[in-house]
C-alpha cells in the first residue's frame, strides 16, 4: 500500500466535507440575512408606532386642555 492510497481518499473526503460545510454555511448566511431584514422591518414598524403614539398623545392632551378651557369659560 502506497502513501497515495492513503492520501487520495482522505483528500477526497476532506473536499466532500468542505463542500457540505460551504453549502450549510450559505444556508445559514441566507437565514441570517433574512432574519436581519425582518428585524430591521420590526424596528422600523416599532419606530413608526412610537411616533404615532406620541402624536396621538399630543392630540389627546390638546383636546383635554381645550375642554378644560371651555368648561372654565362656561361656568364663570
Amino acid at each position: 500500500m502506497s502513501i497515495l492510497d492513503f492520501i487520495v481518499p482522505r483528500r477526497d473526503r476532506i473536499r466532500a466535507e468542505n463542500c457540505a460545510l460551504k453549502l450549510a454555511l450559505s444556508g445559514v448566511e441566507e437565514r441570517l440575512f433574512t432574519e436581519m431584514a425582518y428585524s430591521r422591518k420590526l424596528a422600523e414598524d416599532r419606530d413608526a408606532l412610537l411616533a404615532q403614539n406620541c402624536r396621538l398623545r399630543a392630540q389627546r392632551d390638546d383636546a383635554l386642555a381645550r375642554r378644560r378651557r371651555d368648561e372654565k369659560g362656561r361656568f364663570r
